[in-house]
């Protein structure tokens, strides 16, 4: 079983521990928190993509076939499995996403709105 993980920080100082796995791992399928991250050349994680749903495999597994999610250039995924209230996961996920800001999100965001958008921002990204 894999051992390592993490301690997310939110904006609000609460700390969130994650298990962290290559990204195409196959997790179970239960409620929870996932980061989509990618590791710098000096070893630190750096978050693409927060999100929560209440099947992680079934999530997980659309994550890593989309096209759009496979060019943020993630290779892992951090999982924090978590049996409270979708409201307490979406807490969760709002926390850390007024930390990191990550690009992902931004780009999904927007992506039903202008589809040409995912296209320009991730040529800005790489």
């Amino acid at each position: 079983m894999h051992t390592t993980t993490i301690n997310w920080a939110g904006a609000s100082g609460n700390k969130y521990l994650y298990w962290i796995y290559p990204i195409d791992a196959s997790i179970k399928d239960h409620p929870g928190n996932f980061i989509l991250s990618k590791r710098t050349q000096y070893g630190f994680w750096i978050p693409c993509f927060v999100g929560e749903t209440e099947h992680l495999k079934k999530c997980l597994r659309w994550l890593e076939n989309d096209s759009v999610v496979r060019r943020f250039g993630a290779t892992h995924v951090h999982v924090h499995l978590s049996a409270e209230s979708e409201a307490a996961r979406k807490a969760e996920v709002q926390d850390l996403l007024r930390m990191w800001n990550p690009f992902g999100n931004e780009i999904m965001k927007y992506a039903d709105k202008n589809p040409n958008f995912i296209t320009m921002k991730l040529q800005t990204v790489y």
